[in-house]
């Protein structure tokens, strides 16, 4: 297998152990921005990289070589994944996947029901 795959993980973790220095080093202002921008660039790519090592094990099921036209003992003999690695991969990407989900959630203003709400909400003023 091509080690290219687990760059942006060994980036990631260079990156944060760099954060506290870069935070020191530099003005505010220019910490801010290289980590701003860093940061998001790397999570990108590393959740690119848990695609690319977590796509042979579903390409292996025969339905979804059905719908790709493929077979699937082809893509057990030529996959440079292991199939442990894959299914780490994909595991990854579930929990992230929640964990998202699970912020955006969170993150998001509730709206109260509309027994919870003032009187004057959704009135007209007289």
């Amino acid at each position: 297998m091509n080690t290219v795959v687990f760059v942006p993980f060994a980036a990631s973790v260079l990156l944060v152990a760099l954060s506290r220095v870069l935070a020191t080093r530099l003005r505010p202002s220019a910490a801010a921005w290289a980590l701003s921008a860093a940061m998001p660039l790397v999570a990108v790519c590393t959740v690119g990289a848990l695609v690319v090592l977590a796509c042979p094990l579903p390409a292996r099921v025969p339905l979804v070589a059905a719908l790709g036209r493929w077979a699937p003992s082809a893509v057990a003999n030529h996959a440079p994944v292991a199939p442990a690695v894959s299914a780490l991969a994909l595991a990854a990407l579930a929990w992230s996947a929640g964990r998202l989900c699970r912020e955006v959630r969170a993150s998001s203003p509730r709206r109260a029901p509309c027994s919870e709400r003032p009187p004057s909400v959704g009135r007209r003023p007289r």
